[in-house]
């Protein structure tokens, strides 16, 4: 009788703290949910991607800048996630379809071929992720508002670089 009643008493403890992560998902609107999915799978992206650049990579500037998507990402991935936690909401654990798709395409090249589809990839994905921190400055949401303000420079900084790179190619 003492193990089911401490069980019920454990049971009874989980229940109630989750309460309060349901009811903090619930006042996150829509829009926001969207724009944390969308910046998680995004940014998990750029870790792995920026992984096999740092392998694979045939130039320096390729490999380099691989490195600096793991670092700066790796952060805001954590920042977003632990952001994300306070609102009640999970952040996705593996990569949607389309940055699969991205990340197996990459991983069955290589040398200057990687390189070149690489850049191409970070130049078009960090011209999204930088629509999608702008749109988020419009959010209601002020931690979400000022973590896309602050992610935006960032971004910013990479599509710079990318685009930097990828003139250099020609």
């Amino acid at each position: 009788m003492k193990t089911s009643n401490l069980l019920l008493t454990c049971l009874t403890a989980v229940a109630f703290t989750l309460v309060p992560v349901t009811r903090a998902s619930a006042d996150v609107s829509t829009s926001d949910k969207t724009f944390v999915k969308k910046a998680a799978v995004g940014g998990m992206a750029e870790v792995d991607m920026g992984k096999m650049a740092e392998e694979k990579g045939s130039s320096q500037d390729v490999k380099d800048f691989g490195a600096m998507m793991v670092k700066d990402h790796t952060q805001n991935n954590d920042d977003l996630a632990a952001l994300a936690k306070t609102k009640g909401l999970m952040v996705p654990e593996k990569l949607d379809a389309m940055h699969q798709k991205m990340a197996d395409k990459l991983s069955s090249m290589s040398g200057a071929e990687f390189d070149k589809a690489y850049i191409n990839d970070m130049v078009m994905g960090h011209e999204k992720m930088l629509e999608l921190m702008k749109s988020e400055e419009s959010s209601s949401d002020a931690d979400l508002k000022g973590f896309a303000t602050k992610t935006a420079d960032t971004v910013q900084m990479h599509l710079d670089k990318a685009k930097q790179i990828q003139g250099q190619m020609k």
